[in-house]
């Protein structure tokens, strides 16, 4: 594949880049005037993902929000449109159209914000709902990282790091998960869900503009940006899930377990 016909293939991602670097302009200049979503107020501080951009990204998203909600949009439906296009990023990505996936990653991410939201403010928020949306996520974010380990199956290396940042990412909700039914609240840690989406989504759309500059002749290229995001993603994710482990552990009193009864 020629560098002019890469470099055509990425336009419609290029644009995407571009609405959105042009509404975070607007953001910046208009901020002060915008009172700040109390729900993103309340988020625990991230290393990764700072108030900033999650205040833009929700103040972007306002518009979609506010018709979802007059038009009483199902968040269960929502949902499921999520999981819908995780699937399918996970096949794109399996097949190497890596901006389509990297998008629709995104999009997942985005409907993930908005289920929430919508049902909060038309009052139909539920355990079933969260329980749903829980699950929901884990098989979204399996989808996605499989169809990189698909991918990057002749790489030896790049598959297993891809299948570490997929274990650290269950790990981080297992032990959130575990420590809260102990009782322990376990929101810590920098490398959550919305830091890997977003990471993530956005070096996978981005790569190709990378492969259309540095290797436009490579008909299998092994996306170096995506590459070094999994292998950021793997360290950071697993360290996560390890840093809540000792901190439930520690809170929990760091007591052995009991002994078995003796027969």
């Amino acid at each position: 594949m020629s560098t002019t016909e890469r470099l055509i293939g990425i336009v419609p991602s290029l644009a995407l880049f571009a609405y959105f670097f042009a509404g975070f302009a607007v953001y910046a200049v208009v901020r002060r005037s915008i009172p700040a979503d109390s729900e993103v107020a309340a988020r625990p501080p991230s290393v990764f993902l700072g108030g900033f951009l999650v205040q833009y990204y929700v103040w972007v998203l306002g518009p979609i929000e506010r018709t979802m909600v007059r038009l009483r949009l199902s968040p269960d439906a929502l949902t499921w449109i999520g999981l819908l296009m995780s699937a399918i990023a996970g096949v794109a990505l399996g097949m190497g159209y890596f901006s389509a996936g990297g998008w629709l990653y995104l999009g997942n991410g985005t409907l993930d914000i908005l289920d929430g939201r919508v049902a909060r403010r038309t009052g139909r928020q539920t355990r079933t709902g969260a329980l749903f949306d829980s699950v929901v996520d884990r098989y979204a974010e399996f989808f996605v990282l499989a169809g990189l380990v698909v991918y990057y199956r002749d790489r030896l290396a790049l598959m297993l790091t891809t299948i570490m940042a997929l274990l650290g990412s269950f790990m981080v909700s297992y032990t959130r998960a575990r420590g809260e039914s102990l009782g322990v609240n376990a929101k810590i840690g920098s490398m959550q869900r919305p830091e890997r989406i977003l990471y993530l989504g956005a070096a996978a759309a981005a790569s190709p503009v990378f492969v259309a500059i540095l290797s436009p002749a490579d008909p299998r290229p092994a996306h170096h940006l995506t590459a070094a995001t999994l292998l950021m993603l793997a360290v950071t994710a697993n360290w996560t899930a390890l840093h809540r482990f000792l901190s439930i552990h520690e809170n929990l009193g760091g007591a052995a377990p009991p002994a078995p009864p003796a027969p």
